[in-house]
């Protein structure tokens, strides 16, 4: 019951990925004021002591905030989901994080869940090559009374869409 409910959450996650990308690459000139709020602020905290945590090759810290059934998601082939042993063995022996950046967050509760969704900026190197670039990442935290865990990871790469040239406004 619980994970349908997680899955169910995820996917209607998922079906607005194609309007985020649409709309940052419509939106890419526009100028918005945004104000960070409480959940922002604590997921964003958790988010990167995760990202510190592989920076640092902190496996403790890592064992703390993943929760016993983690597992990441990716469009890429093959398409099966990573499990949190292999998932952590990458994070500790064969990604290199030299600098990251969290932007764009968003989070929703479902019930005791957090969906999380923001865009990770990273330069880093996997296995020797280059990996930097940008994803799109959901997260699902589940809320235990000692400190949220992260259950389920969905990661796509972003592609970088061409800018089109603003049509003038005539109020410029």
């Amino acid at each position: 019951m619980r994970r349908t409910a997680i899955s169910l959450a995820l996917f209607a996650v998922l079906l607005q990925i194609p309007s985020f990308v649409l709309g940052q690459a419509l939106e890419s000139g526009g100028r918005r004021i945004v104000t960070t709020t409480r959940l922002v602020a604590q997921f964003s905290d958790l988010e990167q002591q995760l990202i510190r945590a592989a920076q640092h090759k902190d496996e403790a810290a890592l064992n703390k905030l993943l929760s016993e059934d983690f597992e990441q998601w990716s469009p890429d082939p093959p398409g099966d989901p990573v499990p949190r042993e292999e998932w952590m063995h990458n994070a500790l022996t064969a990604v290199i994080t030299q600098s990251f950046q969290l932007r764009q967050m968003a989070v929703r509760m479902v019930g005791d869940t957090a969906v999380v969704s923001f865009v990770l900026s990273q330069k880093a190197a996997c296995e020797g090559r280059d990996c930097s670039g940008d994803s799109f990442i959901v997260d699902l935290w589940q809320l235990h009374k000692d400190a949220p865990q992260l259950l389920v990871r969905y990661a796509s790469n972003i592609k970088r869409v061409p800018q089109l040239p603003r049509k003038p406004t005539g109020k410029e």
